[in-house]
Formats: C-alpha cells, sequence, structure tokens
C-alpha cells in the first residue's frame, strides 16, 4: 500500500489540504488516513471526486454552466435535458 501525501510529507498536524490557485480544496487527508480530491472545471464547478473509500463521482456541465450529466460508483447517474 503506498503511503499517503501526508504520510510522505511527514505531515503531523491534520487536516491536511493543498488547494488550488482559486482557493478551492483539491486534496484533503485525515488523521485516520481517509483522503478526498477533487478536481473542477475552469469555471470553478465540480466535475470529478474521489475518496479512499472507493466512492467517485463525474459531473458534466453545458456550455452555460448547467449541470447536464452525473454518475458516480454506486451505480447512479443521471442525464439532464436542457
Amino acid at each position: 500500500m503506498s503511503k499517503k501525501i501526508a504520510q510522505q510529507l511527514n505531515i503531523k498536524e491534520f487536516t491536511f489540504e493543498i488547494k488550488d490557485e482559486n482557493g478551492k480544496i483539491i486534496y484533503r487527508e485525515d488523521s485516520t488516513g481517509f483522503w478526498s480530491k477533487t478536481q473542477y472545471n475552469e469555471n470553478g464547478k465540480e466535475i470529478y471526486f474521489e475518496d479512499s473509500n472507493g466512492f467517485w463521482s463525474k459531473t458534466q456541465y453545458n456550455e452555460n454552466g448547467k449541470e447536464i450529466y452525473y454518475e458516480n460508483s454506486t451505480g447512479l447517474w443521471f442525464l439532464v435535458k436542457t
């Protein structure tokens, strides 16, 4: 099993977070080793999420920023008519 980011950096204070240039949290890790990571599109909307429990989700948006598609690791998905 590979080390978590905080372990690699020898971080001792939690919750450990990494933020992007816009101040949005892209990685978070707590003292139990649970982690999550998030990706955002150019408009700051979440497009991908994943955590150490194996959960993930993907979201797509149209050119107006409206959510048009969502799916996750539990099998849930939906398509929004625009």
